[in-house]
């Protein structure tokens, strides 16, 4: 599906999440490491829909458009994703698909604003705060606790040799790549991505201080899911020493 062109596309902002399909690509990899294959796929639904459902909310409360990124240019179509404005990353690692996403998307927005689907505590509050930080800095992230960031964000075009050459998945993320960008970059409050079973609880419990006004029902669904865990904080621990 392509990108719906805007008339004027002056004071507009969109914002990117990248997906892979279930099925068809490997899910969370490391998480399954500590929690196994299927609860790691049942988070990642969980997680997906719970974005999705934060998505619908702040384009009907901040005028945000949402986007899909697809991983699988032959799934553009699937189901899964057919209610959804969507586009394919393109090819190569992580820096050149979200360079091909981000340079996309300002072609016919103002602000892009690029996310994962593994932070289900991100709400309305974070992509207010990304408009707050626009109006005085040309990018924003959103840091992660483990060096790298769950969220990008910026109102200007960015060379794709400058999503080059950055370590990505690694504690240097953030850094190398901040440091490549032309000009000072704002920064949101850190919240967890979880890639490892360890990082369960802390999501949960940034997901607790989501303000109630703000949750939608996916939130409510990953507390449900997370009761699996009988004592959450012993499990954190067991997993934490299988993870070290």
């Amino acid at each position: 599906m392509a990108v719906t062109v805007k008339p004027d596309k002056e004071n507009t902002t969109a914002v990117a999440v990248f997906v892979k399909t279930p099925g068809v690509s490997p899910l969370k990899t490391r998480l399954a490491v500590g929690i196994g294959a299927v609860a790691a796929a049942e988070f990642y639904h969980l997680s997906v829909a719970a974005v999705e459902q934060q998505l619908a909310q702040i384009k009907k409360s901040l005028g945000i458009e949402p986007f899909w990124a697809i991983a699988e240019e032959a799934e553009l179509n699937n189901p899964l994703w057919q209610n959804q404005q969507r586009l394919w990353t393109g090819p190569g690692d992580l820096g050149e698909r979200q360079s091909q996403v981000y340079n996309e998307l300002r072609q016919q927005f103002s602000q892009v604003i690029l996310i994962g689907a593994d932070t289900p505590q991100l709400c309305e509050q974070q992509f207010s705060s990304v408009l707050s930080a626009l109006v005085d800095h040309e990018f924003t992230f959103g840091p992660a606790h483990d060096g790298g960031y769950y969220l990008f964000a910026g109102r200007r075009d960015i060379a794709r040799s400058v999503w080059q050459n950055v370590p990505w998945s690694t504690s240097k993320t953030r850094s190398v790549f901040q440091a490549k960008l032309p000009n000072h970059s704002a920064a949101l409050k850190p919240l967890m991505d979880v890639d490892v079973a360890a990082d369960l609880l802390v999501m949960q419990e940034e997901l607790e201080k989501v303000p109630e006004t703000m949750r939608v029902p996916g939130q409510l669904a990953m507390f449900e899911w997370l009761k699996h865990y009988k004592n959450p904080r012993q499990e954190h621990k067991i997993l934490h020493s299988v993870d070290d």
